[in-house]
């Protein structure tokens, strides 16, 4: 009896103690690999905002304050990708003050309050801009340089189109363009896969779908059909190259200390929320129609292998689109995520963009 009590006693104190060690988010201090002290001018915190009656939850880190602002807005939407960041692109806080946006709807930015009228393409263009006012004052620098990936390349650029004068540059990865065409092109090619390799499963899933795919119309099972094909577009190598999974990077959500297990109903009904409300007005978004031209430089960091974003409507933007300065950055050894595939390569072209941009003395006018 008194065995099974010490036993019960044990089990009880170590859940608790996982509880507690579950319950409290921190984002870790730097500190100085030396002598294991916290940087002086060092900035590591968790904090939230509130644009437009909305709480927008952010993790600012950085080696130095006063160094260049770099806000990062994540793909999906609502796909939040800190834990990645954190692991594959520390680098970049030593040369930056690094903002991790959390997008209204999106796990730790999720709320019931939200409604379907809040999640649009246009207000969060402007809840950018709201982010971006509020770092701003924060750090007393006039402009800051935004990275979108994925989604958030597309946001990035329609922010730099409405309010270019707060942008040093834009930086795009794995930059979607026509999100319609882009879709239609990664479907066909996963269905072409699917066939190839005789995956009955795949091939019933997908065809069943339509093609076009129904979902590319915005209706209100959108989410389901484009989760459909995401699945099948990354088991056959689409996304990550090499790989049919995400298990890979998995282990780096559970390691993140910014999260706890208590955030996981957040991220499910957040996922769910931004798919079937924003995600059916993401289907609007065409970016040779909608942002043709642009007043601040503009990078893509794209990746060879990737079949969701680098297709024919990619090349004829790039092609067509006015700006200062223009770039692509090809990874070779990456599809769509370039920045966790070739983080030591991604991380130093980052920093050469911004010491490229912060060299220049003037910036030509549009061509």
């Amino acid at each position: 009896m008194r065995t099974i009590y010490h036993y019960c006693v044990r089990t009880v104190s170590l859940f608790v103690l996982i509880l507690v060690l579950t319950c409290c988010a921190v984002t870790l201090p730097i500190r100085d690999k030396a002598t294991g002290l916290v940087v002086p001018d060092s900035i590591a915190e968790i904090t939230t905002v509130d644009i437009a009656g909305i709480k927008n939850w952010l993790v600012i880190r950085g080696r130095n304050i006063h160094n260049p602002v770099l806000l990062f807005l994540h793909g999906g939407p609502g796909s939040p990708e800190l834990p990645l960041l954190r692991h594959f692109n520390e680098p970049l806080e030593d040369e930056f003050v690094l903002v991790y946006w959390e997008q209204p709807g999106t796990c730790k930015s999720y709320s019931p309050d939200i409604r379907g009228s809040d999640l649009t393409v246009d207000k969060f263009v402007d809840y950018t801009k709201g982010i971006i006012d509020y770092i701003r004052a924060r750090f007393g620098q006039d402009r800051v340089y935004v990275m979108g990936h994925s989604w958030g390349s597309a946001l990035a650029v329609l922010t730099a189109k409405k309010y270019p004068e707060v942008l040093h540059a834009v930086i795009g990865v794995g930059q979607v363009v026509d999100i319609v065409a882009g879709e239609i092109a990664s479907f066909r090619l996963a269905l072409s896969r699917a066939r190839e390799e005789k995956n009955e499963t795949a091939i019933s899933e997908l065809a069943g779908l339509g093609d076009p795919p129904a979902y590319v119309s915005a209706r209100d099972d959108s989410y389901d059909g484009f989760m459909t094909k995401r699945k099948w577009a990354l088991y056959f190598g689409l996304a990550l190259r090499g790989k049919r999974s995400y298990r890979h990077y998995e282990r780096y959500y559970f390691d993140a200390t910014e999260y706890t297990i208590f955030d996981l109903p957040a991220y499910i009904r957040g996922r769910r929320l931004t798919g079937r409300t924003l995600g059916r007005d993401v289907v609007n978004i065409d970016l040779t129609a909608q942002a043709p031209r642009l007043t601040v430089p503009v990078y893509f960091m794209m990746g060879r292998h990737d079949a969701i974003s680098a297709n024919a409507d990619f090349d004829e933007y790039v092609e067509r689109l006015s700006a200062p300065k223009k770039e692509v950055v090809w990874f070779e050894h990456s599809a769509h995520f370039p920045l966790f595939e070739e983080p030591s390569r991604f991380n130093a072209e980052v920093i050469r963009i911004m010491k490229q941009t912060e060299n220049a003395d003037t910036i030509a006018p549009p061509r």
